[in-house]
């Protein structure tokens, strides 16, 4: 084998190495992350709820798509969990809500331990048959176990009449017998991402 070609060879070898290297997915830690949302009826009664099964995946270029199983709603009382799930998200219909979007790479692979950068993540919320463009201010968070910890700095305001919501929150206004029940659902999330 003549010199070079064994050069080439080692070129496309270690470009090989190095593309793989910088295309290392990151993958959601599942057991530390969790996304909740406060409802509140009686217009002054606020209670933090869960959603217990949910996905983030994201493509080497930044592009991400996070899942949530509407099914696993988690009120902490399994009759609302039913009511929520069969009168206000439907998921016979609507079983999922996803938020597609993408972010830059650049913006975390360069974090050092400690380091943290403040952003806004663009995207399309997917929503009982409806979808619309949204903006959601974060914090990005390099921890010292290599983990990137991600979170909303502010409370994505979600109106539940904009999305098809209003006959469930009646419905469930009218079952449980309540005057009110708020129509705008603060939704927070905390994920934490491994390579």
């Amino acid at each position: 084998m003549t010199m070079p070609r064994i050069i080439l060879i080692a070129i496309f070898l270690l470009s090989s190495n190095i593309s793989r290297a910088s295309e290392a997915k990151l993958k959601l830690n599942k057991s530390q992350s969790k996304i909740s949302f406060i409802s509140v009826k009686k217009e002054i009664i606020a209670e933090i709820n869960y959603f217990n099964r949910f996905n983030v995946s994201m493509s080497d270029n930044g592009q991400f798509t996070l899942t949530i199983d509407l099914t696993s709603v988690d009120t902490h009382i399994p009759v609302r969990d039913n009511r929520i799930r069969n009168f206000l998200f439907e998921t016979i219909r609507f079983p999922q809500a996803r938020f597609q979007g993408s972010v830059s790479p650049s913006i975390y692979t360069n974090l050092k331990s400690g380091q943290f950068v403040n952003t806004i993540i663009e995207g399309s919320l997917y929503l009982h048959g409806i979808q619309k463009k949204i903006a959601v201010p974060v914090k990005i968070i390099k921890l010292a176990n290599g983990q990137l910890n991600v979170f909303n700095t502010e409370r994505y305001l979600l109106n539940a009449n904009s999305f098809g919501l209003k006959n469930g929150i009646d419905k469930l206004k009218s079952i449980a017998k309540l005057n009110a029940i708020n129509a705008v659902i603060p939704i927070s999330f905390d994920f934490y991402f491994k390579e």
